[in-house]
């Protein structure tokens, strides 16, 4: 009887090893490398949002805002497919006016695979600005990168803003009907959000970060 009971423990325990063997071979399988965003570093001003807490915008006539800058940094689980998952590197930066909570400026920096190809994977960096206003219509730029370079669909050499010149600017794309108010936005790697328009449609143009 012992031995009978010795051989069907033997027998248990080789079809757990077996089956644990399966799982985890499968489970490897299914995830893919991590993508990180040490590319796009050179494309966004990472140190001026990271070690600044508010940052000032001005209108023409000399007025100024202040925002705030939060930032969220983390390691990602995504999933590709049902099946398929992967860690991603993200950054996200929000800058909110004081005061208010009426719109609000982003900044999102991170990679994704595409479904069809589980080689392929873009590196983005996105901006838009946020409101309640306009019908759920927002402000917004998508940049991706291609060769080592960040591309966009509207893009400015150069653009001068209240007597302010800036350079390879990004900006948000016209839509074909009217939003009333915080309809642009623009964005470079030198300053990060360069400019957006207010619910009143004024212009405000980065002036300085602050600690």
């Amino acid at each position: 009887m012992k031995n009978i009971f010795s051989v069907l423990l033997l027998v248990v325990l080789l079809i757990s090893c077996s089956s644990e063997d399966q799982f985890n071979t499968i489970e490897s399988s299914n995830e893919l490398s991590s993508l990180t965003i040490k590319d796009l570093m050179p494309h966004f001003p990472n140190d001026k949002l990271s070690n600044s807490s508010r940052v000032s915008y001005r209108s023409a006539n000399g007025a100024i805002k202040f925002m705030e800058i939060e930032q969220k940094r983390e390691i990602v689980k995504k999933r590709l497919t049902p099946d398929i998952t992967y860690d991603a590197e993200e950054i996200v930066f929000s800058l909110f006016e004081e005061n208010t909570n009426e719109y609000a400026l982003n900044i999102f920096v991170g990679a994704n695979y595409f479904a069809e190809n589980n080689d392929a994977f873009t590196k983005y960096i996105k901006a838009n600005l946020t409101t309640s206003y306009n019908n759920g219509l927002i402000a917004k730029i998508g940049m991706v990168l291609e060769n080592q370079s960040i591309t966009s669909i509207r893009k400015f050499d150069k653009i001068e803003f209240n007597d302010k010149m800036f350079y390879e600017v990004h900006a948000s794309i016209d839509y074909p009907v009217d939003m009333s108010g915080y309809s642009q936005i623009y964005f470079n790697k030198t300053h990060g959000v360069v400019a957006f328009s207010d619910r009143d449609d004024t212009l405000w143009v980065i002036d300085d970060y602050h600690n």
